[in-house]
């Protein structure tokens, strides 16, 4: 009895030892779970790692494939380009008489899906040095009064994706106001920026009209830091002028991003024998657009380039873009006579 009693009494002791028995087995028992756990996390983890280079080498496959596709633009005899997003945009200058002092605007001007010199080039045609643009930034160039800087930019290949385009444009305009501050002084110097586009240009005329608004419009609110060489610079955007422009359902179905160019102004116009770009989308775009001074302009016979109005909008584009500018301050003039004498 004693014996079984003090067996049984040791067993029990021996099963409530720490470290003994029942607690060895229970880790026995974790171990090989533990490590299948760890097996597995491991093989997922691989298994993540080969996905991961399996969607790059697709994506680079993708790009190379896109890159095999693009098609170069319509001749551009470009006077430089800027670098940006992996690609580039080109542009040929024409600044005022008294440029960086005398600048007192910058037109930018964009072309539609083909790239090259823009609208106006006759039929057939893909190049011709005296197309709208052109002649239009010779005559603003023409006078030191006038003040303005025009940039005539092309894309490196046909139809850009829109992101790219609109990125293109504030980067060139970046540039310009870059290099319209660079002169002496510290005093406040006032800016206007018009966008030009033709076609696809027009669309991206108005998105990047947004972009450049919203951004100045906080730098003026003091809810963004100016860029630098931009500290001392009042800028805005004055003015956006499409002709045939190719807009989307997204765009004139969208008023509150438009409510950004209400405070500038708008020529907006269309040949009604597009066979491109129907001229319902300038219809639409006008009555969408919030501007506070708008026109629409609707050219009898006008083709999608329009070249058989050319003397008309040359005038008409001239004209506007002057008018967008502020006009030029006592400084202003003072300045340019010390200039031209």
């Amino acid at each position: 009895m004693d014996t079984k009693m003090g067996g049984t009494t040791d067993a029990a002791d021996a099963c409530q030892a720490p470290g003994i028995h029942e607690d060895e087995e229970v880790q026995k028992d974790e171990q090989p779970q533990d490590k299948q756990k760890q097996n597995a996390e491991q093989q997922s983890s691989e298994k993540e790692e080969e996905e991961d280079e399996e969607e790059e080498e697709e994506d680079e496959e993708e790009e190379m494939e896109e890159l095999s596709k693009l098609v170069p633009s319509y001749p551009f005899p470009a006077d430089f380009h800027l670098e940006f997003q992996g690609s580039r945009i080109d542009a040929i200058r024409h600044l005022c008489p008294l440029h960086p002092e005398g600048t007192r605007a910058i037109a930018v001007f964009l072309p539609g899906v083909h790239g090259g010199v823009g609208p106006c080039r006759g039929a057939g045609a893909n190049f011709d040095e005296n197309a709208l643009y052109a002649s239009t930034a010779q005559r603003l160039v023409s006078s030191s009064e006038f003040g303005v800087d025009c940039y005539r930019c092309s894309w490196p290949f046909m139809r850009p994706r829109m992101p790219y385009a609109v990125g293109g444009a504030c980067r060139m305009l970046h540039h310009g106001l870059l290099e319209a501050m660079k002169m002496e002084g510290t005093g406040r110097r006032p800016i206007d920026v018009v966008f030009v586009g033709h076609s696809l240009g027009g669309a991206v005329v108005i998105n990047a009209a947004k972009v450049v608004a919203q951004h100045f419009q906080a730098v003026g609110g003091g809810d963004r830091q100016p860029m630098e060489g931009l500290e001392h610079a009042d800028i805005r955007v004055a003015g956006v002028c499409t002709l045939n422009g190719a807009f989307g359902m997204e765009q004139t179905h969208a008023p509150d991003g438009l409510a950004l160019l209400s405070k500038c102004r708008a020529l907006l116009v269309a040949g009604d024998a597009d066979m491109v770009v129907p001229p319902e989308a300038t219809t639409a775009m006008f009555e969408a657009l919030p501007a506070r001074d708008k026109r629409h302009l609707v050219l009898p016979g006008g083709t999608h380039d329009l070249s058989g109005h050319k003397d008309q909008l040359i005038d008409e584009l001239t004209k506007f873009i002057l008018s967008c500018c502020r006009p030029a301050s006592v400084e202003d003039h003072a300045r340019a006579a010390d200039l031209s004498s």
